[in-house]
């Protein structure tokens, strides 16, 4: 919690120390570089898997781990983009002497809301929603279900040049719940993590 802690002060005092003449470039003229493609990796610090039997023990397992996904967008105006998302994480570990394997593919519509410094320095909140399948093994106990997804970032973009984008920042992804074959078990999937990200602008004028 500590790194996401320090991701989210930095992100806050990014305005403050840009600086338009520093940090700002002019666009040459010609085609409108609004549409990205990119990717971006992130360090779960806290995923959890919290598991349930009815009438029985609850364990909430927090396991560190890593995502990644590959995004493509739209800047639609000054100040709003975008985009979709598509990404993967998992985990494998043994708990109390039972297996617990999870694989998740989650696909999201995220939509930004940015205020740009200098054509360069971008803060950025946004949320997103969208369908995330889950397929769980639990001490050979397995289901795959799919619904819906939600997550929530802060983050900070900087434009490297006309082309390339850099951007980091924190997010918060809650993934559903899954029941195995055992009526009585439930396992609520969420997660909170840092990320970096990089993009590829084009215009298709």
């Amino acid at each position: 919690m500590k790194k996401i802690a320090a991701v989210l002060a930095f992100i806050i005092i990014c305005p403050a120390i840009a600086n338009a003449d520093e940090y700002s470039y002019d666009y040459p003229t010609g085609p409108a570089r609004d549409n990205y493609i990119g990717i971006r990796i992130i360090k779960n610090e806290r995923a959890a898997y919290d598991y349930n039997i009815m009438a029985g023990p609850n364990y909430a397992l927090k396991r560190d781990n890593m995502a990644f996904s590959a995004v493509v967008g739209n800047r639609l105006t000054g100040h709003v983009r975008v985009e979709f998302e598509t990404g993967y994480t998992g985990a494998s570990f043994d708990h109390r002497g039972s297996d617990f394997e999870y694989n998740i593919w989650a696909n999201m519509l995220n939509i930004y809301m940015f205020y740009e410094y200098g054509n360069a320095v971008a803060p950025y909140i946004a949320g997103g929603a969208g369908l995330a399948g889950i397929w769980a093994d639990i001490d050979g106990s397995t289901c795959t279900k799919f619904g819906m997804s939600y997550q929530a970032l802060a983050g900070v973009n900087f434009a490297l040049n006309e082309r390339i984008d850099l951007n980091i920042g924190v997010k918060y992804q809650y993934y559903g719940d899954v029941k195995t074959s055992d009526p009585r078990a439930k396992t609520t999937i969420d997660e909170t993590g840092i990320y970096i990200g990089a993009a590829y602008k084009f215009g298709l004028k």
